[in-house]
């Protein structure tokens, strides 16, 4: 052992950084995120009414749900929820539309359920299929009953949509090209929940 030798310290590893945790917010801050995110999903569904234009926006409102109940809590998810299907409907001509049907039976509860799956990423296979065949399963449901509404409370009878449907295939096949739809729009929605979570934290 050579006495001049400089004794050396074994390295010690940095100590991770803890993951920073959400500002809790408060009864205030609630409602300003619920007022603003109220703004934003109502003019996102009425420009679904009036243009051509009709999943982007109201993905864009389910966004805005998935945001208040996930930062302010349940309460306020729906209270949101319910104060853009009002507005909607009365900016809309009073009326059911297929637009706010829609909107109502697809988009307004897939916000919620996004919320309950958001602990399942796609990054991982066994929670992607989870969450994926969740999604699948609650889109086809909630076509089923677009369907049924359409058809016989908005339009009456008038038009059927059963022979519209034979068109393209009949209902089954609209049913399974639903599936690969709903999900990737999923896995948008997971994409773009990421940066606005650090963006609001």
């Amino acid at each position: 052992m050579d006495p001049f030798e400089e004794e050396s310290t074994p390295e010690v590893a940095p100590e991770p950084t803890p993951p920073k945790k959400r500002r809790k917010l408060t009864g205030t801050r609630k409602v300003t995120y619920a007022a603003v995110a109220t703004a934003i999903g109502t003019l996102c569904s009425v420009i679904a009414v009036y243009l051509p234009i009709k999943v982007m926006p109201l993905v864009a409102t389910a966004f805005c749900f998935f945001v208040i109940f996930d930062r302010c809590g349940a309460m306020f998810g729906f209270v949101t929820e319910a104060a853009v299907l009002l507005m909607t409907f009365f900016v809309g001509g009073v009326a059911l539309s297929a637009t706010f049907v829609i909107l109502a039976v697809v988009f307004v509860p897939y916000a919620p359920l996004a919320w309950l799956l958001k602990k399942l990423t796609y990054a991982k296979w066994r929670q992607a299929l989870l969450r994926g065949g969740a999604v699948a399963v609650f889109v086809n449901l909630a076509f089923l009953a677009v369907y049924y509404i359409l058809q016989y409370v908005v339009l009456g009878g008038g038009l059927n949509l059963t022979a519209l449907a034979e068109t393209v295939g009949g209902y089954w096949v609209i049913a399974l090209l639903l599936v690969p739809l709903s999900v990737s729009v999923d896995y948008l929605f997971t994409q773009v929940e990421k940066p606005v979570d650090k963006l609001l934290k």
